[in-house]
């Protein structure tokens, strides 16, 4: 069924206030790109400001058979709310951003899920409590369940891994506009967001996967005592084996909230930032070519905070690490919650980014497949002005984090444009869509090279071929879910491989012929 974009709308305005919906030509760009990738622009982009205004636009968008998706800040890199289709509507989840209860006897918090992380922050200060994760970098502009739908990882991430192992429940408004909760609050008797488990974990169920199942309305998050005290470090290593070796003891000892080691490439970048500047003015890391293993420790004393620091001093010391000063994460902590714009370097305007989650044995192993396929591709790319390097991250004991990153000069995305200040707006970049293909080809390789190798990916969205890696019964299970919730396939048609019910069954039919 055909149906134009003024029917569409004339259908929202029943639910929605005019200037609720937009459907100019720039806003519908901006909504049809991310970081990475510039997808086709959605039909309309409407922004319900109430939950009740949510399942509305749900339930017109249902009847209508039009596709939609939600979308937070948009600050994501693998095409987690880009609709491949011509006619779908994106959900602008930022005015749903309340603060709904802060819970200082049972330890929870619930917003809407189109808070930021600096709102939380904010509305959580005085209370002396703070989730143990507790946002991205990007935490300025990025919203709890965006952080949730790609099961984010930062601040608290070394003790406390990625939002999931945060988060106690959601409301969740299903593909037919109904509203349901998981976790505690499910219970008909009193509920209360206290406990994340009630029977089977449905929460888990949303937790990365990118509003395929439905569009969480709220979001829960346990809290403890915010510590007091902080106590920071750095450390120069000549070596990814030492990197490797290091970070694997820190994640055994449990004593660091973040745990970041830049590589000597990115080390020379991030030192240009305003950020960095803030650590050590003019410092000189290219010529050192070395690794920087950076840690933050906390405690309610000085004391604690210290003594964890002093733990990992002497991890140093059995791999001969060198002491650095208090590390670049020192930096970070003085404003936790950055613009995304101060993750461009100075000398262009395109950043293309991507993960691998691997356990510590592999680490090592990750670093030189990734170090080998760069240096072979070294020669074409600096003729073409392209840059690289990468960040490695402790998640929680057993895991390690790997972010390649590519820089050049290119026009950027709509995205960052939306981000940039005036006078940055106005500087006229080369835009070079053959390029960016390219890239987006390369980085897709070397993806594929780290999974063969056992590594795992958070925030999927299309980006990553995820029905090529996971197990064929794990596949049949969503695939079941999904179509049991959204039998049309409405909901973010195409994230996560979930095809369309009538594909997967000529699928089935071609491997049984």
């Amino acid at each position: 069924m055909s149906i134009s974009r003024g029917d569409v709308v004339r259908s929202l305005r029943k639910v929605l206030a005019e200037e609720a919906i937009s459907t100019e030509v720039e806003q519908r760009s901006l909504f049809g790109a991310d970081l990475a990738y510039e997808g086709e622009p959605p039909l309309a982009v409407v922004v319900p400001d109430s939950v009740d205004l949510l399942q509305k636009t749900v339930a017109v968008l249902a009847k209508l058979g039009i596709p939609f998706a939600p979308r937070g800040g948009g600050l994501s890199y693998s095409r987690g709310y880009i609709v491949d289709t011509k006619d779908w509507v994106a959900i602008d989840m930022r005015c749903l951003n309340r603060i709904i209860e802060i819970n200082t006897q049972d330890n929870y918090v619930t917003v809407e899920a189109g808070c930021t992380w600096q709102q939380l922050a904010d509305a959580l200060h005085s209370s002396g409590l703070r989730p143990p994760f507790w946002g991205p970098y990007s935490g300025q502009d990025a919203t709890v369940g965006a952080a949730v739908a790609q099961n984010a990882v930062f601040y608290g991430s070394g003790l406390f891994g990625t939002i999931a192992e945060s988060l106690l429940g959601l409301s969740v408004v299903l593909p037919d506009g109904t509203l349901m909760h998981t976790g505690s609050a499910a219970s008909q008797s009193a509920p209360s967001s206290f406990f994340r488990h009630l029977g089977p974990d449905l929460t888990g169920l949303f937790i990365g996967a990118c509003g395929a199942f439905g569009i969480h309305a709220t979001v829960t998050l346990a809290l403890r005592r915010r510590p007091l005290f902080t106590a920071t470090r750095g450390y120069r290593l000549a070596s990814a084996a030492q990197v490797a070796q290091m970070m694997m003891q820190i994640g055994q000892a449990g004593v660091a909230a973040e745990c970041m080691t830049f590589d000597p490439a990115m080390m020379s970048r991030a030192a240009k930032s305003a950020v960095l500047q803030e650590w050590q003015p003019g410092r000189r890391v290219a010529a050192d070519q070395v690794f920087l293993l950076s840690t933050v420790h906390e405690g309610m004393t000085a004391a604690a905070a210290e003594a964890a620091a002093e733990t990992v001093d002497g991890i140093a010391r059995t791999v001969g690490a060198q002491p650095d000063g208090a590390g670049p994460l020192a930096a970070m902590r003085v404003k936790p919650f950055q613009s995304p714009t101060t993750l461009i370097g100075p000398n262009g305007l395109r950043w293309l980014p991507f993960h691998a989650i691997v356990p510590h044995s592999r680490h090592l192993d990750t670093i030189t497949a990734i170090e080998d396929f760069m240096t072979a591709q070294a020669g074409p790319l600096a003729a073409e002005g392209l840059s690289w390097g990468f960040v490695s991250m402790l998640v929680g004991s057993s895991a390690v984090l790997i972010e390649p990153s590519f820089y050049w000069p290119d026009a950027p995305s709509a995205v960052t444009r939306a981000y940039l200040p005036d006078q940055a707006k106005a500087v006229r970049w080369p835009d070079r869509p053959e390029l960016r293909t390219a890239l987006l080809g390369l980085r897709d390789h070397l993806a594929g090279i780290l999974t063969s190798r056992g590594a795992i990916n958070i925030q999927i969205g299309r980006s990553y071929p995820f029905s090529q890696r996971i197990n064929p019964a794990n596949m049949r299970l969503l695939e079941a879910i999904k179509w049991a919730l959204d039998p049309s396939g409405l909901t973010n048609p195409g994230v996560l491989d979930l095809a369309a019910p009538e594909a997967t069954a000529d699928a089935e039919g071609q491997d049984t012929k």
